[in-house]
C-alpha cells in the first residue's frame, strides 16, 4: 500500500472478512491517482482498531463479518468519527437492513454485484469538497432530533405526568404506545443496546 503522495489524495479504510475481495478493491483504489488505501480489516471490530490509528477520510463496510458485523461496527464509527463517509459494500437483499445503514449514518450503499468503479466513484462523490460539511450538519440535526425523543419519552413516563395520558381517550393511549413503539425500534438501530433498554422500560410501562 502506498501512502499519500499530496494533500489531494484521500485516504480509504477497506474492511471485509473475504482476502479476495480486500485485495481487489485495493488494487482497483490503487489506481486513482486521488485515492489510497490506509489500510485492512476482516472485521468490525479491527476496522474501529485501525480507523483509529491510521485516521482515513472514508471507510468502506461489507455488511456480514464475524467478531463484529458492519451495522454494529458503522454504530460506532459514527460516534468516534461523525465527519468520517461510511459506504456499505455489500451483498444487499433486505430492505429494513437498508433502512437500518441509512439510519445509523451510513452514507452510500453499493451491492457487491455492481463493477468496483460504481464503489470508487461513489467515494469521489462523499470526498469532493463540502460533502463532509453537509453530512455533519445532517448528523447533528439527527441527534437534536433524538434527543428530543428521549426527553419526551422519559416526560411521558414520569408517574407524575401519568395522570394526564390516562385521562385521554383511548385512540389517544394507543397514538402513545405507537409513538414509544417506534422510539424503541429507531434508537434500537441508531443508538444499540443501551439506550434501547430505556425505550424497553418505557413501552413496558405503558403496555402492563
Amino acid at each position: 500500500m502506498r501512502s499519500p503522495s499530496s494533500q489531494s489524495c484521500k485516504s480509504v479504510l477497506i474492511v471485509d472478512d473475504n482476502p479476495w475481495i480486500r485485495k481487489v478493491l485495493c488494487e482497483r483504489f490503487q489506481r486513482e491517482a486521488d485515492l489510497v488505501v490506509c489500510g485492512e480489516a476482516e472485521n468490525g471490530k479491527e476496522a474501529i482498531e485501525k480507523a483509529q490509528q491510521l485516521r482515513p477520510e472514508l471507510i468502506v463496510l461489507d455488511l456480514s463479518m464475524p467478531v463484529m458485523n458492519g451495522l454494529d461496527a458503522a454504530r460506532i464509527l459514527r460516534r468516534l468519527m461523525p465527519s468520517v463517509p461510511l459506504i456499505m459494500y455489500s451483498a444487499f437483499g433486505d430492505k429494513l437492513i437498508e433502512r437500518q445503514a441509512r439510519l445509523i449514518g451510513i452514507r452510500e450503499l453499493v451491492p457487491k454485484s455492481q463493477d468496483a468503479a460504481v464503489l470508487i466513484s461513489k467515494a469521489r462523490s462523499l470526498l469532493a469538497p463540502g460533502k463532509g460539511e453537509h453530512a455533519l450538519s445532517t448528523m447533528h440535526r439527527m441527534n437534536e432530533f433524538s434527543q428530543h425523543r428521549m426527553r419526551r419519552l422519559r416526560r411521558e413516563a414520569n408517574p407524575r405526568t401519568r395522570l394526564t395520558t390516562l385521562q385521554s381517550p383511548g385512540a389517544g393511549k394507543f397514538w402513545q404506545i405507537h409513538s414509544l413503539l417506534w422510539a424503541k425500534w429507531f434508537c434500537g438501530n441508531v443508538f444499540g443496546d443501551t439506550v434501547n433498554e430505556s425505550c424497553c422500560g418505557a413501552i413496558g410501562f405503558w403496555t402492563r
